[in-house]
């Protein structure tokens, strides 16, 4: 009877070792492209970290891309079709070095091109435009009408262009927290 009951056991441990081995493979297969995938689930429900530093050179400039254009510098690009960006926080860290940068305003996280501000402002005395090193945290406001937008990234942008004095040699690093949502419409 032992024998027989061992046997069992162990066919039935074998048969559902040998599902699970065929199962877990396919759904991690799964991802966001295929919509409602458990990888998609879960990730919408995690909270994601990104770390950017931003160079002297992308402090000062003012093409697009770079952080003293209208648009600001790219933190998060633009989630795609059907997804929406979670601003969660951001924390703003000045490594000083030589020189503090001149001219600048408020800083704050934006959406791309020149969107609404996600979060309250810090000043450029309180941050990059400091004379030491300087870490300062960034926190979300209410958007207008508490909407989201649709495949929209997140920018660090400033209220006027940062200058260079000619020795500013400092770089800033960001940590920012977000969530991407898959709407769907």
């Amino acid at each position: 009877m032992k024998n027989r009951l061992t046997a069992f056991l162990i066919t039935t441990l074998f048969a559902v070792l040998l599902v699970f081995s065929a199962t877990v493979p396919a759904l991690a297969q799964q991802g966001p492209g295929i919509q409602g995938g458990p990888r998609e689930r879960i990730q919408e429900k995690q909270v994601l970290y990104r770390e950017v530093t931003i160079s002297s050179a992308n402090i000062t400039g003012t093409s697009a891309g770079q952080l003293s254009h209208a648009n600001g510098y790219v933190l998060v690009a633009a989630p795609g079709a059907r997804k929406a960006i979670e601003f969660i926080s951001a924390v703003v860290i000045l490594d000083y070095a030589t020189a503090a940068y001149g001219g600048a305003g408020n800083v704050s996280v934006n959406y791309a091109a020149g969107g609404a501000a996600l979060s309250g402002v810090v000043s450029a005395a309180n941050s990059i435009g400091a004379a030491a090193d300087k870490l300062a945290v960034l926190l979300p406001v209410v958007p207008t009408n508490n909407q989201l937008a649709t495949n929209t990234g997140l920018n660090l942008a400033s209220s006027i262009a940062f200058t260079q004095p000619g020795t500013a040699a400092g770089v800033v690093r960001v940590k920012i927290a977000y969530r991407v949502h898959t709407h769907g419409l």
